[in-house]
């Protein structure tokens, strides 16, 4: 809702009906009367009582007249003239009201009533303290949901803390117990790779070293290794020796009947090339 701000010295009444709130402004004049207090001055509108059915009104009070656009039991519009409107004013007021003009051909009589025992609506006093009372409740459980949400947050992090310290405690403590077991697991499985790659130097039928010894008896008399290439299912090795001939150099390997897949290709300057397919049990089967 906007704020409303009276012009200074104006003296401004409140009053609630349904949800709406109600404001008559009256400006004090200079006169002896307009002097007294006027904290408790009431709205002459609020004396009279609302219409039974809504729609528009024009009321005689005790002085000028006012118009009032009723709905349902609730005041939408007021205005006060000092004497009767003509049409034209009455049409613009029931216009501005939400109105139809429809039928409005002139302007109705004024109503003279008397005054209602009490003024309809909420005054403002009595509902200033029970806002003033809601608010502070409000205010208060707001505080108190606000504290207990950091209550809780500060307990349940505390306990969290808490229970964190127990844990690292309890695993500080395993952790020094079990040390002297890593340490001679990791002493063992050094152990065992050690174990592990001289066991497999004596593993001959899978070993270079006596692959090699095995080409070489039957190769050439003067020949010497210049590289040595293993892979999974071949051997490719480059040679240097004073024999030129491949042949000299396939008809061993083929007479042993162990590595009869071989080729030899020169390479010049006394180099030969040679290639052997290798079957998985062609290491095994060279001296049976």
């Amino acid at each position: 809702m906007p704020r409303f701000e009276p012009a200074p010295g104006a003296r401004v009444h409140i009053a609630w009906q349904q949800g709406i709130a109600h404001y008559w402004i009256w400006m004090p004049g200079d006169g002896d009367d307009d002097r007294v207090d006027y904290r408790r001055w009431l709205p002459e509108s609020r004396l009279y009582a609302p219409p039974l059915e809504s729609g528009a009104r024009l009321l005689r009070v005790s002085q000028g007249v006012e118009g009032q656009i009723w709905h349902e039991g609730r005041l939408q519009a007021s205005q006060w003239w000092p004497n009767p409107p003509d049409l034209q004013v009455w049409q613009r007021f029931l216009r501005a009201g939400g109105l139809a003009l429809v039928d409005v051909v002139a302007v109705p009589d004024p109503q003279r009533m008397d005054w209602s025992d009490a003024p309809w609506g909420e005054s403002e006093s009595r509902l200033a303290i029970d806002a003033v009372l809601a608010e502070r409740l409000a205010w208060w459980s707001i505080a108190f949901v606000l504290l207990f949400a950091v209550g809780w947050q500060l307990t349940a992090l505390l306990r969290w803390n808490a229970a964190v310290d127990s844990g690292a405690l309890r695993l500080e403590q395993v952790r020094k117990k079990a040390e002297p077991l890593l340490d001679a697991r990791e002493r063992a499985e050094s152990a065992a790779g050690k174990i592990e790659d001289l066991l497999s130097l004596q593993q001959a039928a899978n070993s270079d070293y006596r692959l090699m010894l095995e080409v070489f008896s039957l190769l050439p008399e003067g020949t010497q290794l210049s590289s040595w290439n293993r892979e999974p299912g071949k051997l490719r090795l480059t040679v240097a020796s004073p024999e030129a001939d491949p042949r000299r150099f396939i008809l061993p390997f083929i007479e042993a009947a162990w590595l009869p897949d071989v080729t030899a290709t020169p390479t010049g300057k006394g180099g030969m090339l040679l290639e052997f397919e290798l079957a998985s049990t062609a290491t095994d089967e060279v001296k049976e």
